[in-house]
């Protein structure tokens, strides 16, 4: 009984650890995709990075979060297997207002945009899964950062992107 219980304890915990292991994969292999699609799509020599800038900065930039997922959203849009969905903020940063909107508008061109055929303009390419809804989630609007001489402007929006087993 006891000793049951005690190894039926410790296969829960290891499961639940590989899980959260699989989930961490899935996640950096989402956002790689999209952090490639928006330095490939993007154009003008835009930088983007993955959740913190590095290396010299020029302006302007995006910073892309996930803020939460992958989460399993329910029975399959495309595949066979569970869809999961996964919560962006991307913080568009300008040295002017309208720098900071620009890149935001790029970005929110980037991610929505649909082809002819109802596919997505610009695909987001990961192994063993396809982008099957990209949805914006909310615009939080451009807010100064900073006192002069070093103040920015920072557009945020965040957007829903759902991934299906292909």
């Amino acid at each position: 009984g006891a000793v049951a219980g005690a190894a039926a304890d410790r296969v829960a915990v290891a499961l639940k650890v590989a899980q959260e292991r699989a989930m961490c994969i899935m996640l950096d292999l989402f956002t790689s995709g999209l952090v490639a699609m928006l330095r490939s799509a993007t154009g003008g020599g835009v930088r983007v990075f993955d959740a913190h800038p590095y290396g010299t900065i020029s302006y302007p930039f995006t910073v892309v979060h996930d803020l939460g997922g992958p989460a399993t959203t329910g029975p399959p849009m495309l595949g066979d297997g569970a869809d999961v969905a996964v919560l962006y903020q991307l913080d568009h940063v300008g040295r002017k207002r309208a720098e900071a909107q620009e890149l935001e508008r790029r970005c929110r061109d980037r991610i929505v945009q649909s082809d002819s055929a109802g596919g997505f303009l610009h695909p987001i390419v990961v192994t063993g899964w396809r982008c099957s809804e990209r949805t914006t989630d909310s615009f939080l609007g451009v807010n100064p950062e900073g006192k002069t001489p070093q103040q920015v402007f920072v557009a945020r929006s965040r957007y829903v992107i759902r991934w299906t087993p292909a």
